[in-house]
């Protein structure tokens, strides 16, 4: 099997095996054992191993590694709503962000290229906090792929990419906007790594709206006084993200 190939390939290494057998013993685990403590600090461990291989260029393995993270965070249930009581805890999710280096294709297009990290210490919640970690995690995943389409030109891995964001989009679009900086972020990351995608596949679809939600949260982001830049985002990224949303494609003048 080629590198390419692995990337997609659904077949466990040995390591994610071990660390699936111990997740079954996790499950079976007493009682008294926090079941979504313990799984969520094994998916953010897991998380952050996916992120320091994708580091030291294991981008196959880090695949591998992140779809694992998915499946142990999809085991946890968390009851009840957000309320005003929890800004605070949205508030030290305390992500952290590890720059990806993707090739220059010179299309004069900014992609966003943070890896996401999130402390074993916190825990979700709510059932949104609970789905902006695992947006986090695939979106992780999807920029993996991304990575890997733009080095060597896959429309293969440009569609992978692609179903990422979207996984990621749906699950944030569930939940109202503007009121939570680390969903807000996530959600402008998705939706501009979606535009590049459409853009270089020449399926992008100007009806959907992309670019305009795209603005309106970057223009929140930097210039509402209510709004918290996330301590991951660096507000240069948001502000390359705007002008990206005034392109009409890779290349080409701001639409009028």
């Amino acid at each position: 099997m080629d590198q390419s190939s692995q990337f997609l390939s659904e077949t466990d290494s040995s390591h994610i095996l071990n660390q699936k057998q111990q997740l079954h013993h996790t499950m079976m685990a007493p009682p008294q054992i926090d079941i979504v403590e313990t799984l969520f600090r094994e998916a953010a461990r897991i998380n952050s191993s996916a992120v320091i291989e994708a580091a030291r260029g294991n981008a196959a393995d880090a695949s591998l590694i992140f779809r694992h993270a998915l499946e142990v965070i999809s085991h946890i249930n968390v009851e009840g709503q957000d309320t005003p009581a929890m800004e605070a805890t949205r508030r030290s999710r305390n992500f952290s962000g590890l720059q990806l280096q993707l090739s220059s294709d010179d299309d004069g297009f900014c992609v966003y290229n943070m890896l996401l990290t999130f402390e074993q210490a916190a825990r979700p919640t709510s059932a949104m906090d609970l789905s902006v970690y695992s947006s986090a995690i695939i979106f992780n995943l999807g920029l993996i792929f991304h990575q890997h389409a733009v080095d060597i030109g896959s429309i293969k891995f440009y569609q992978a990419a692609d179903r990422m964001y979207e996984k990621c989009l749906n699950i944030l679009q569930a939940f109202p906007a503007f009121c939570d900086p680390d969903m807000d972020t996530l959600l402008l990351a998705a939706l501009n790594n979606r535009t590049h995608i459409g853009f270089k596949m020449g399926t992008f679809d100007s009806e959907d709206h992309s670019l305009t939600k795209m603005r309106e949260i970057s223009c929140m982001l930097l210039f509402s006084p209510d709004a918290t830049m996330p301590r991951h985002v660096e507000a240069s990224m948001v502000n390359e993200i705007l002008i990206n949303s005034m392109l009409s494609g890779p290349g080409c003048a701001a639409c009028a």
